[in-house]
């Protein structure tokens, strides 16, 4: 991670998408969308590719790659998380929601490392159980104050 954050202004659009097709190519981009303008709800959009750090679990085990070397663990997932975002903390910033760390999805069958499941469907879709990265960046959309910092 870098040891010094920085904050930029960015010019502001109301629509992120056009913002995130910029970077939609790139390794593990990912579009957090606070569905703004369709909801009014929605304040943030966040913006990131390339993490620092992914783990992906398939079954028992958790690939976390750094710096395209690999290494796999059979050591809890969440825990695997956990120690990567101590080794590698983000200063927050007030006001902003996320300025970097884990962004990524946990998957229904995940919840057999945490209890006994019945195991009665098909994994015919052959996810992984968890994909996560540790980013070290972001571009936040603050549509309640029409700005956008990177």
């Amino acid at each position: 991670m870098p040891s010094k954050q920085l904050i930029s202004p960015l010019p502001y659009f109301p629509d992120s998408a056009a913002l995130f097709a910029v970077i939609a190519d790139r390794p593990w981009a990912v579009f957090l969308d606070s569905g703004y303008p369709h909801s009014q709800q929605g304040r943030y959009d966040i913006i990131s590719a390339e993490p620092a750090i992914t783990l992906v679990t398939h079954g028992e085990i958790t690939q976390i790659t750094r710096n395209g070397t690999a290494i796999h663990s059979s050591h809890d997932p969440f825990d695997l998380v956990k120690q990567e975002l101590v080794a590698n903390p983000c200063e927050g910033f007030a006001g902003l929601p996320f300025i970097g760390g884990a962004i990524g999805y946990f998957a229904y069958d995940l919840a057999r490392r945490l209890e006994k499941l019945p195991n009665i469907a098909d994994d015919a879709e052959h996810i992984p159980e968890m994909a996560v990265g540790i980013y070290n960046w972001a571009v936040v959309v603050d549509h309640h104050q029409g700005r956008k910092v990177d």
